[in-house]
């Protein structure tokens, strides 16, 4: 059974890639938006959990919250690491991740940056959803 709450899908974009996600929590959003942006990679990765890894994004807008959580994972994409979020809390400092990282396999296609172009993180009646434009 396929839950449309949550998920991913492909846009069309002219020169970039993007990516159309939604779910019904800031958790949920931000977790399928990095299995959104490593599908678009072609990222195969080993199974196996290689480590505990914690991030802390001082920002004050959920946007600027989301570049940055994908902008760090390309970071450690390019260190031959992939990460699953595994818990996400905001508070007043900001955004506090914690990932299991794994040993990156392969990568088909790099991506420079996540952007902000047209980034609008919109609720819904099922929750929250957004469109991310990625550079390549």
């Amino acid at each position: 059974m396929v839950n449309k709450l949550i998920g991913f899908t492909e846009i069309a974009h002219t020169a970039d890639l993007a990516l159309k996600v939604w779910a019904p929590d800031i958790a949920g959003l931000f977790k399928i938006s990095a299995r959104g942006m490593y599908t678009l990679m072609g990222v195969e990765f080993e199974p196996v959990e290689e480590d505990m890894r914690e991030l802390l994004i001082a920002q004050d807008d959920l946007e600027s919250m989301l570049v940055d959580y994908l902008n760090e994972l390309l970071y450690y994409s390019e260190k031959g690491i992939a990460c699953d979020l595994v818990s996400c809390m905001i508070d007043e400092k900001g955004l506090f991740v914690r990932m299991k990282g794994s040993k990156l396999i392969k990568i088909e296609r790099m991506i420079k940056a996540a952007t902000f172009h047209g980034l609008e993180i919109q609720r819904t009646d099922s929750g929250l959803a957004t469109k991310i434009v990625f550079d390549v």
